[in-house]
């Protein structure tokens, strides 16, 4: 497992070392991180609750993956005027996945995951909470 780990970050390294400083931005850290898990594959089509482009720009669509994943637990308050949220999934429940966040100079947040490797059933889920300043769009793509 982390062989497997400190090879994928080796790969990841030189691309970003190639990169222009304007291009790679400020690190932008996330002011809440929440995690869980689903042990059994029988819980797999959950994974689908997240979006594709790894943002939920709005109450609703937070709600929605929120009751997806934690059922009837209490949501966390998210002012959506002044934040949104990233989430991530991989599969296989022992994984851990990690997120960076970058903004460059023009508003653009890089947003990147990875996980660890290890296969089994199940899957795990992250959902990063980020603040909406400077922010304009999401890997290229506005930020609603």
């Amino acid at each position: 497992m982390t062989m497997r780990l400190l090879l994928g970050l080796a790969l990841l390294t030189p691309v970003a070392a190639q990169l222009p400083p304007a291009q790679l931005g400020k690190m932008v850290k996330a002011t809440d991180e929440i995690r869980g898990k689903f042990d059994d594959d029988k819980d797999l089509p959950k994974m689908k609750a997240a979006p594709p482009n790894h943002v939920v720009a709005d109450e609703a669509a937070f709600a929605k993956l929120w009751t997806e994943w934690k059922g009837n637990a209490v949501a966390p308050k998210i002012d959506f005027k002044k934040q949104f949220v990233m989430a991530a999934t991989t599969q296989c429940a022992a994984n851990r996945i990690f997120g960076g966040f970058t903004l460059t100079e023009q508003g653009d947040l890089k947003g990147t995951f990875g996980s660890t490797l290890i296969g089994g059933p199940g899957f795990a889920w992250v959902i990063y909470v980020l603040e909406r300043d400077g922010v304009k769009t999401v890997n290229g793509k506005a930020l609603p």
